[in-house]
């Protein structure tokens, strides 16, 4: 990440965190606030949790970390795509989506983005739900 972006993105985590921490520490499914560039400049503890990752350690890093390879290719136009036009939605209507834990192991998701409009630029924001057990069922 150059510096430019970097900075972009520090100042979107400083904002997230000043104005949106507690209430979305307080959300039951994991959350993930993405700025433009697809850099995670938030999440919330249970999005920690669920994909195994220390609290803080995904700030900074692309959210393709958390797709599995072969999803990864095509996400970065599908995210260019939201950003143009943004909308409240379901991710992957009709599709089978699944998270990468650190660990390596994929988990299928329930994702619902929305977008974010502050100061300091959109962010997208990813509400993940592990949905295991409701497969298994």
């Amino acid at each position: 990440m150059d510096v430019d972006a970097e900075r972009v993105m520090t100042r979107a985590a400083q904002f997230v965190e000043a104005h949106f921490k507690d209430l979305l520490q307080a959300m039951p499914d994991g959350v993930v606030v993405v700025d433009g560039g697809g850099d995670i400049v938030f999440s919330n503890a249970q999005a920690d949790m669920l994909f195994g990752y220390a609290a803080g350690a995904l700030r900074g890093k692309p959210v393709e970390t958390l797709l599995p390879a072969r999803f990864r290719g095509t996400h970065a136009g599908h995210r260019a795509h939201y950003f143009a036009q943004p909308h409240r939605r379901s991710m992957g209507l009709g599709l089978e989506l699944f998270g990468l834990r650190q660990d390596g192991s994929e988990f299928p998701v329930e994702i619902s983005l929305s977008m974010l409009r502050t100061e300091v630029g959109d962010l997208a924001m990813s509400a993940i739900r592990d949905i295991t057990e409701r497969k298994k069922a």
